[in-house]
């Protein structure tokens, strides 16, 4: 048992030598960029925005290509696995996380570009960028401003 996870909620995808991880492994070659529930961290790479609403993803990665994304979603379809992209985790029912046991999880943090043209004032925002930071972007590249509720923690899909 994993810190309170029992083999029960464990799906067959989240165990080592399964298609999923043995397919991630050798995309995500930095461990550091891929977690499984047999992880010590991944409880942390979880990062559940409401604990009253538990959801045990497969895996988590954080791809830093274009190149990876695409790996990570075809290892999921030769596993079987649904893909959930997570570009913030702001979801009361952890929606960001599959909503459901088992999913692989496609942490988009890595993907933060942010870019502004001066002449036109259209920006280009990458996926994982939280809306707290592209207020912040947004004034430091010209004073501009968009409309916006009041959680900085709300993820924006982007460009890429």
């Amino acid at each position: 048992m994993v810190l309170g996870l029992t083999p029960s909620n464990l799906s067959s995808q989240s165990q080592p030598g399964s298609i999923l991880q043995n397919c991630l492994n050798a995309v995500f070659t930095d461990a550091s960029l891929r977690t499984f529930p047999q992880d010590l961290n991944y409880f942390f790479k979880i990062n559940a925005y409401n604990l009253d609403y538990p959801v045990h993803p497969a895996a988590i990665v954080r791809p830093k290509t274009v190149e990876q994304v695409s790996a990570a979603v075809q290892c999921a379809v030769k596993a079987g696995v649904k893909v959930q992209p997570r570009s913030g985790g702001h979801s009361f029912a952890n929606y960001c996380l599959g909503g459901e046991d088992g999913a692989l999880v496609v942490d988009l943090v890595h993907f933060q570009k942010f870019e502004m043209d001066r002449t036109t004032w259209r920006a280009t925002i990458g996926a994982g960028t939280l809306l707290g930071d592209v207020t912040k972007r947004l004034h430091d590249a010209g004073g501009r401003a968009i409309a916006h509720g009041t959680c900085p923690q709300v993820g924006i899909g982007g460009e890429e």
